[in-house]
């Protein structure tokens, strides 16, 4: 089987190796397609390259073999030209042209997104992959809010829908209009929607991130399943697989108790101690809109491990992917750790996990770990409010007093644990099958490609 992942962003390339690699295990031909030149993206292509997939980059060229690049533009496929509708209707075009011709050439049986987003022209993407008979999966990297799109265009000016003629474009086609803050916005700038429906190649539901377009969506557990059908994806289309991911989570809290005393001696903390596990979120204090208690980055960081480590508890800090290790600086306390191995392999070694609105609290809900999730840019996102051993903070005082609570009654963290264990199964398939499931899957919509029509 020809299976081809494709990556925009250096998050989804680190959540679909784990599928790449088991599959590669077995036989199958694997390859990645980095869609887009994002920060960190050369140094991703060198490690697909050391651990022997086919690596295709965004203009179609194959890094191993030189192959002759199929995109001629200006910039990259992903980029938008969103000054004019002309441009945005050449561009698109293109694009089409460019996808078809890169299926055609690659021939893959699969293709694998981390989501089908309108934003990185994704749908155009799948549909091109079936007019070359491919078919698409989407295994979904993290929980899809329409929120986080809208927090971004609030700032673009193209997308505000205001003035005569993105009025009439509203009512006409109000699939693409979002209000966020008392502001109505366009999924994309106007021109580029506008381009979109014209070509009649836009989704029916522009502000959803899953699925338009493609075959089916192998998601990870029932929550998620029932999230997304919420959302507006095809209940159809929506499978219950797990995840290669969750296969090594199972995998560890098989034999967490030898695997977590490893640990805190590689690191030298005391085993005596219990641990948080510290998931330093993604620097966007460059947005215009944020209203956070504060400077920068660099000072959430310095507050998360003061208050972290004034427990005495061991702390295990973890970098979110778009984080340079190189710029962190923890300090230098006994009971602080940098760890840089993939969450999936922590968090079943961890007692209190603690992160910011993270897709990662799904593994740890899996796992009945209590999470202490501190909302820092004030995104009110709800995707965790049914998982009772999830602790919901938006301020300093509020996180530090919960910091308190978790490490000094120890018949609330308990609790916690507990009411976590209950809801567990709903958010994670912890029992090493996923990857089966997965290829299962495949198999089925493989076997759906060659059936004879009547």
């Amino acid at each position: 089987m020809k299976i081809l992942f494709v990556a925009y962003i250096r998050t989804h390339f680190r959540a679909l190796i784990s599928q790449g690699d088991w599959l590669r295990l077995r036989g199958d031909e694997v390859g990645f397609y980095f869609a887009a030149r994002y920060h960190g993206c050369d140094e991703d292509v060198r490690a697909a390259l050391e651990s022997g997939y086919r690596v295709i980059v965004f203009d179609g060229a194959e890094s191993a073999v030189q192959a002759v690049a199929l995109w001629r533009g200006r910039k990259e496929p992903t980029a938008f030209p969103a000054r004019s509708f002309t441009g945005c209707l050449l561009k698109f075009c293109a694009v089409k042209q460019f996808y078809h011709a890169l299926f055609a050439r690659l021939k893959p049986d699969i293709v694998v997104l981390p989501e089908e987003n309108i934003g990185y022209l994704s749908h155009l993407l799948v549909q091109q992959a079936h007019e070359c008979d491919v078919r698409v999966v989407v295994t979904p990297y993290t929980i899809d809010n329409p929120v986080e799109a809208a927090e971004v265009q609030l700032q673009n000016p193209g997308c505000i829908v205001r003035g005569g003629l993105r009025r009439i474009f509203a009512r006409r086609y109000p699939q693409w209009m979002y209000e966020h803050k008392g502001v109505p916005l366009f999924r994309l700038p106007f021109p580029a929607a506008a381009a979109m429906q014209f070509m009649g190649a836009a989704p029916a539901r522009p502000w959803q991130n899953i699925c338009s377009f493609a075959d089916a969506v192998a998601v990870e557990c029932e929550a998620l399943r029932s999230q997304h059908a919420g959302g507006g994806v095809n209940s159809a289309k929506l499978r219950v697989t797990g995840s290669c991911a969750l296969d090594k989570m199972a995998a560890v809290v098989r034999d967490a108790e030898p695997l977590k005393a490893q640990l805190l001696t590689e690191l030298e903390l005391d085993p005596s101690k219990p641990v948080f596990l510290a998931a330093i979120p993604p620097d966007i204090f460059k947005s215009k809109q944020r209203m956070v208690e504060f400077i920068d980055h660099a000072e959430v960081v310095i507050f998360w491990i003061e208050t972290l480590a004034a427990t005495g508890w061991n702390v295990v800090v973890n970098l979110h992917p778009h984080l340079n290790p190189e710029v962190i600086h923890l300090g230098r306390r006994p009971n602080v750790r940098l760890c840089l191995r993939p969450v999936a392999e922590l968090l079943p070694l961890c007692d209190v996990f603690v992160a910011c609105i993270s897709a990662t609290i799904r593994w740890a809900i899996a796992t009945a770990k209590p999470v202490l999730n501190y909302d820092l840019y004030q995104y009110g996102y709800e995707d965790y409010r049914s998982a009772p051993g999830v602790v919901h903070v938006t301020t300093r005082e509020e996180f530090s007093r919960e910091v308190t609570r978790i490490t000094n009654d120890d018949a609330h963290r308990e609790q916690l644990s507990l009411a976590q264990a209950v809801v567990a199964a709903d958010w994670g398939i912890l029992d090493g099958g996923s990857g089966g499931r997965l290829l299962a899957l495949f198999t089925e919509l493989l076997s759906s490609k060659h059936s004879p029509t009547t």
